[in-house]
């Protein structure tokens, strides 16, 4: 975090980083990339994030350990999982522990005010992924509050339910409602990031950025997914910010890590 003085008052820029990990199946370039950014960003956002307490590293292509992993490149932050569902890789069930979900992590020294999850689809435990449509996989949105000099700032990290298309349907038009009023519940300034997997011109999408500015759209970005991804639909993660928020730089970068791409955003409170 830097800190600016202009006409008196005391500026803080902030940067963040959201990336669907791909299950860490780019290990070398993923784990290449985080010793990169680490001194620069200030908060990561991933989703697609396994963890395990067995001693098998990999599963079909995923690393089962990418939490830990992570941890120990990301050693001076504060990292936090919360998993939604148990026993699956991204191929099918599996017969040892392994969890799969979201993590954040905040640069020691930033001030944590709360944290925690709320489960926008299903609950924690219920259901199983249905590979013909992937509709039942529970769905968690991760939270952090932190203290930004004397303004509170709340991160929300959000991977949205699968289906074989990213429009709109009940299921979707549930969840966002969810998320939107779960985020009504935060004073101070809000950023919602992370794979939706929603197309931009869906209502789904329309009720989490009203009223907030959707940088995707704003930044008229045309593609959020690298070249491993050979689909027609481009468009998968977003950034949408409360309007108290500056934005200094905001890009879609072009490391190829996964199968999408980082999300950076530089703003100032």
């Amino acid at each position: 975090m830097r800190f600016i003085e202009n006409n008196g008052n005391l500026i803080h820029e902030v940067k963040i980083i959201s990336l669907n990990t791909f299950g860490g199946k780019l290990k070398n370039e993923l784990y290449g990339f985080l010793e990169d950014q680490r001194d620069q960003i200030d908060i990561f956002c991933f989703q697609e994030i396994f963890d395990s307490n067995s001693t098998i590293l990999e599963s079909n292509g995923i690393r089962t350990h990418l939490f830990k992993e992570i941890s120990n490149i990301l050693n001076n932050y504060q990292g936090f999982y919360n998993p939604q569902l148990s026993g699956y890789d991204q191929a099918g069930e599996v017969n040892f522990d392994l969890t799969f979900g979201l993590s954040t992590f905040i640069k020691n020294g930033i001030k944590t005010i709360d944290k925690g999850e709320v489960f926008v689809h299903l609950e924690k435990g219920v259901g199983k992924i249905n590979f013909d449509g992937y509709t039942d996989i529970p769905r968690n949105m991760q939270y952090a509050t932190i203290a930004i000099g004397n303004q509170k700032l709340t991160i929300f990290n959000l991977h949205g339910l699968w289906t074989k298309d990213k429009e709109d349907n009940n299921l979707r038009i549930k969840q966002s409602n969810k998320v939107r009023s779960f985020m009504k519940k935060f004073d101070g300034e809000k950023i919602l990031c992370g794979d939706f997997n929603l197309n931009p011109n869906t209502k789904s999408l329309n009720i989490l950025d009203r009223g907030m500015k959707n940088l995707i759209k704003e930044f008229k970005i045309t593609s959020t997914r690298s070249s491993l991804y050979k689909k027609d639909q481009k468009f998968a993660d977003y950034m949408i910010i409360s309007n108290g928020i500056k934005v200094v730089d905001f890009k879609v970068m072009d490391n190829l890590v996964s199968d999408h791409l980082s999300l950076y955003l530089e703003f100032a409170l």
